[in-house]
């Protein structure tokens, strides 16, 4: 059987929320950095406004 191998590992509490992941997003020359919920359930992708704002994305 294969075996899988990961470049990187994250550890993380068990949440009702989801798991929580640092993340980086990013629009041209604009970064904002952030804890995401990844939710492997979900049917939508959500940031908040504010995010958005800071990466010029017209909402």
């Amino acid at each position: 059987m294969p075996q899988l191998e990961f470049k990187h590992f994250h550890r993380y509490v068990s949440q009702s929320a989801g798991i929580p992941l640092p993340v980086t997003l990013r629009n041209a020359d604009r970064t904002v950095d952030l804890l995401a919920y990844v939710d492997t359930g979900a049917a939508n992708c959500l940031f908040e406004r504010g995010h958005a704002d800071i990466l010029n994305i017209e909402i």
